[in-house]
């Protein structure tokens, strides 16, 4: 009966081995099977800015690959990454495009307003601005000279 024992304390010491040395490797494993993961940290999605300049910062795991805009980028030991770009006015889409050693791939897209000063916000058109200058128009083309308003 000692024998007996012997055998099962071996025999589920190894199934116990066995089982850890599997979910360990399943646990380490699982970087492999998420693939790329982009983290964009601030700007926040749909904000408002003032400047132009405006600083895109983020992070990313499992990556062999990285893009902002179709620009490669690059990141550091940690995965943080951090670049500037100008802004035209209006609405601008930054996209930021990852891929990982096994062809997958992520993209994360990031919609900016920029406000600019010098942009006016509303523009007008009166209708006596629109007769004007296409009463202008005509009396040019009578008289035979063309002149553009």
């Amino acid at each position: 009966m000692n024998s007996d024992a012997r055998f099962y304390i071996k025999t589920l010491g190894f199934v116990v081995l066995f089982a850890a040395i599997i979910g360990y490797g399943l646990f380490t494993s699982r970087f492999l099977i998420e693939g790329p993961i982009v983290t964009i940290d601030s700007p926040k999605n749909g904000t408002t800015e003032t400047s132009p300049l405006v600083e895109i910062d983020g992070t990313a795991q499992n990556i062999t690959y990285i893009t902002l805009d179709d620009r490669q980028i690059y990141i550091d030991a940690t995965g943080h990454f951090s670049e500037k770009l100008l802004l035209q006015p209006g609405y601008s889409i930054i996209k930021v495009y990852a891929k990982d050693r096994f062809g997958r791939s992520v993209t994360k897209q990031l919609g900016l307003v920029y406000l600019s000063s010098s942009v006016p916000s509303t523009i007008t058109n009166t209708g006596a601005t629109t007769a004007a200058t296409a009463t202008a128009s005509q009396e040019a083309t009578s008289s035979g000279t063309t002149t553009r308003p």
